[in-house]
């Protein structure tokens, strides 16, 4: 088929028609790089453009599409170039007709002379003699066809917003579609239909198991997660768009072009990169040649600055090419922004520099008494064409604004004007410092984010007497964490915040009170709204795309109502039958610890809430809850918190704190276990591990494995030993004595092929359900299996996880197939099977192998929430039901179930 001519392939089906493949077999054709690729526009030339749409909405022709991580992007081009007319929003179509124009096709294909008439004899199908005959034909006004009409408009669209959703996971992972699929269409309630059929399709996959296993490799067991609530991926018709993580670290900073067309971000990976917005936010360049982490960006016209804490580049966005660049800021620059035409602003210091974007050479004009951490530039309200509005934002909890007015020199060479700097006023902005400043075009409205949490809208007038400056509007309620980014809309109108607290808002000047808000995973650095107010982008750990007019409509949505956890929720555990679960949080007053308990009940099956309470406290105690776990019979919880006290509550009624221990530990209680019914043991950062009588509310056993530093424990089924995890420390295994008691260590893990600290230091340890074997995650983002009787490293995968920061974790749950399942604050989701690590003997060396080319690894989630905290069933044998339950740090509780079975004969014999 890849030999095969466009035109003499053409032809062949033309003569052909149907015959060639019965339309349901088109997705078993060879996988040769070229079939696939193309088919739908051949179909499309021979005038069965309806057939190629057809295949579109099914999912096994998505499935044998999605073979290379690049398909994923064509697809997303199949799409848009093959939706009826009309079925796809204005702006998120490719082109003005039925199929696209011919213009974006090519792009989207390429830019070869082939590409272009494989897009031009597609579009000239929309317009055949058979196309032209349908139009003709007069239109029906009956419901049926209006409704007909409604669904389809409804089902292009979902199908486009899941792939596009999706595209940055597929695009390194093409094996995650079903999972992806499935858990982006959990929203969508449509009994019948071409979405109904998707989700069965993906449904099914999963349940077969799908899994992108190394060259060769022959699974014994089928393995995969299946999304139960619908929080953990966004569905279609949400708020975020699109997100891009092309970035290996944090991004910094974001900056929008004028015109609205391109996007450039900065990041710790030590790159730049710039991104066309209007073909699907592909990346265009990289901009390499920084040496430490990228702080700040802007661009303008065919310019791109940016700036680390020593060096400003100046970058050529024709070719991506460095045009100038000057170090020598010893750590003190903050911000980079273009000012005018031919000048860029530098923040550093307590100074602001106005240099040539030429030279990058100029002079410190705007002295501030602290240091400046951010700057904006505006026109003057009322002043002229060569003045502009500089506004400062610096560490003492002030602002300034100075005005700056060009000098033209006339000279016979042509250079950027000079500016001389005249300061307007600095005044105190709020309790904080001030973080991060927006102007209005117009230069009449200032936005001032503050480490306070606190937005302020300060209104910028002329009179008599020159500018002056007077708060109009504050919004103290909107944040609880400082806010790092903001950025006004060009006509003032909305303001968008980015803060600390894991949130970014929509503030409307006029209405003067926030009117959108949406969660991340984490602090948002960077804002920045488009010049249309249809976009919002953020940078976090990742680059998102927000629509504006999505976050306002979904408001109301995300009000904190009672059965809503208002903080992170720091414990979570699962009943013995998995079907019910329990999440934990600090209880808040006006944003903050009342020292209570908030306390979530939940149906795992159906990730639906079924209860929510209150536990009070004492103010002056300000626990944090840190750990929890669900007595054996489900009617109790105990509640570990970071002032070292130890919680039981009542989960039926009435709801209420039964039993509360102020000092169990001198430390923070990091973890906690129900052994038995009158049994639950607590392990602290003060070194001990400790095990109480619910009923005598007593301690009656102890052991001291560490000085401190207990972060993590895993108990063995005789309740007698139990393994420990430690800062800094390598695990250990302790026998537990009486109370008082130090116990004794049995043994102590230690990795003899690698010794750093972030080697030995754990972030979660499980027990395989026989005590022979344990599995531990560490700093490195590395899991291991250990030998427990003699501390003996018997496997060691390495890179499970891109970020080891906040959650890292895994759980042995299962009986069956030696089943671990590890979590990453990455948003990953990773099933192992360790059968035969588990079930083999000790042997002289220990294996290293990467997840990438690990055999043991079934299969890979990843979610649009953070997995910061996990529990599932202690074991997962017969009757018990797999279920996973994860915590984010913004209050949501996500839900899964494994589904796992006996791989089929014949996978062993066709491998």
């Amino acid at each position: 088929m890849s030999r095969r001519s466009a035109g003499s392939l053409d032809a062949h089906l033309r003569k052909r028609k149907r015959s060639l493949l019965a339309p349901q077999r088109w997705w078993t054709g060879p996988d040769d790089g070229y079939y696939y690729q193309r088919l739908l526009h051949h179909l499309a030339a021979s005038g069965r453009i309806d057939e190629a749409r057809g295949l579109l909405l099914r999912w096994e022709w998505l499935a044998a599409r999605l073979r290379r991580p690049g398909d994923a992007v064509s697809l997303v081009a199949d799409v848009r170039a093959f939706a009826p007319h009309g079925s796809l929003p204005q702006h998120a179509t490719s082109g003005q007709g039925p199929v696209g124009s011919a213009t974006s096709a090519a792009t989207v294909m390429g830019s070869s002379q082939q590409a272009k008439a494989r897009a031009s004899a597609t579009r000239k199908a929309a317009a055949s003699p058979a196309t032209a005959k349908a139009k003709a034909r007069p239109m029906q006004k009956d419901a049926a066809a209006t409704e007909e009409a409604a669904q389809a408009l409804s089902v292009w669209e979902a199908l486009l917003e899941v792939l596009t959703l999706s595209a940055h996971i597929l695009t390194e992972d093409p094996s995650q579609l079903a999972f992806q699929v499935l858990g982006r269409l959990l929203g969508s309630e449509a009994p019948a239909g071409p979405l109904a059929d998707l989700r069965a399709g993906a449904q099914m996959a999963l349940k077969e198991g799908v899994y992108g296993l190394p060259a060769g490799t022959v699974p014994s067991w089928r393995c995969s997660a299946c999304p139960v609530s619908k929080k953990s991926l966004q569905g279609v018709g949400g708020p975020l768009a699109r997100t891009l993580q092309l970035h290996k670290d944090w991004v910094r900073c974001v900056a929008v072009n004028e015109a609205g067309t391109l996007l450039a971000s900065a990041s710790n990976d030590l790159s730049v990169k710039v991104w066309d917005l209007t073909q699907d936010c592909r990346m265009l360049l990289e901009l390499l040649g920084h040496e430490t982490a990228v702080l700040t960006v802007d661009l303008k016209g065919d310019l791109v600055v940016s700036g680390d804490k020593d060096e400003v580049i100046l970058w050529s966005l024709s070719d991506g090419s460095i045009l100038k660049r000057r170090p020598g800021f010893a750590g003190n620059l903050s911000v980079v922004q273009f000012l005018g035409e031919g000048h860029v602003a530098v923040a550093t210091g307590t100074d602001v520099e106005l240099v040539g974007a030429s030279t990058l050479q100029g002079k410190p004009t705007c002295n501030h008494e602290a240091r400046v951490a951010a700057i904006h530039s505006s026109a003057v309200p009322g002043g002229s064409a060569t003045e502009l509005l500089l506004a400062c934002g610096c560490d003492d909890k002030h602002a300034a604004l100075w005005k700056l007015s060009s000098q033209d020199a006339k000279r016979k060479k042509p250079t950027a004007p000079e500016f001389t700097a005249q300061l307007i006023t600095r005044f105190l902005v709020g309790e904080q410092d001030v973080r991060a400043v927006s102007l209005s075009r117009a230069g009449n409205l200032l936005a001032c984010g503050n480490d306070d949490g606190v937005l302020r809208i300060w209104s910028i007038s002329t009179g008599k007497a020159g500018l002056s400056c007077s708060m109009l509007c504050s919004a103290p309620d909107m944040h609880s964490d400082w806010i790092h980014s903001v950025s006004m809309a060009h006509d003032g109108s909305c303001v968008a915040c980015g803060s600390d607290d894991n949130s970014i808002s929509l503030f409307d000047v006029s209405k003067q009170r926030m009117v959108g808000q949406v969660r991340i995973f984490s602090g948002a650095f960077s804002v920045a709204l488009s010049p249309d107010l249809k976009s919002l982008y953020s940078a976090s750990g990742d680059i998102r795309l927000w629509s504006v007019p999505k976050i306002k409509q979904s408001h109301h949505l995300n009000a904190t109502g009672t059965g809503k956890h208002s903080s992170a929720v720091t414990g979570i555990a699962v009943s013995l039958d998995g079907c019910h679960a329990v999440s934990a949080s600090s209880d808040l007053t006006d944003g903050k610890t009342n020292g209570g308990l908030q306390i979530g009940l939940w149906d795992c099956p159906t990730g639906s809430q079924t209860g929510f309470f209150k536990v009070g406290g004492s103010i002056d105690d300000d626990d944090r809850p840190l750990c929890a776990s669900m007595s054996p019979d489900a009617t109790m919880a105990a509640i570990g918190c970071d002032t070292g006290k130890l919680w039981v509550v009542n989960l039926t009624e009435p709801f209420a704190a039964v039993w509360v221990q102020p000092e169990a530990h001198t430390e923070r209680i990091y973890c906690c276990e129900w052994l038995e019914l009158d049994c639950l043991a607590t392990g602290s950062e003060d070194g001990s591990v400790a095990c109480w009588s619910v009923r005598d509310k007593v301690c009656t056993a102890t052991a001291r494995p560490y000085d401190s530093g207990i972060r993590c424990f895993a108990w063995t089924q005789d309740r007698q030993r139990v393994m420990c995890g430690c800062d800094y420390q390598a695990p250990r295994l302790v026998s537990v004595g009486e109370k008082g008691s130090d116990g004794h260590v049995l043994a102590e893990f230690k990795d003899v092929v690698r010794q750093e600290l972030t080697v030995i230091t754990p972030c979660s340890i499980s027990l395989s359900s026989d005590d022979r074997r344990a599995v531990t995650t560490s700093w490195d983002k590395a899991l291991r299996v250990w030998e427990l009787d003699s501390g003996q490293l018997l496997l060691a995968v390495t890179q499970v996880s891109d970020w080891v920061v906040k959650g890292f974790g895994a759980t042995l749950a299962g009986d069956i197939a030696g089943l671990c399942v590890s979590y990453s604050w990455d948003r990953q989701l990773q099933l192992w099977d360790f059968t035969h690590v588990l079930g083999k003997g000790t042997e002289k060396e220990a294996v290293v192998v990467s997840s990438q080319e690990s055999s043991e690894r079934l299969c890979s989630c990843q979610c649009d929430a953070s997995l910061v905290h996990m529990a599932c069933a202690p074991r997962w044998r017969e009757g018990v039901r797999r279920s996973l339950v994860f915590a984010d740090e913004d209050g949501g509780v996500h839900f899964f179930e494994v589904e796992i079975r006996q791989a089929p004969v014949q996978d062993a014999q066709g491998a």
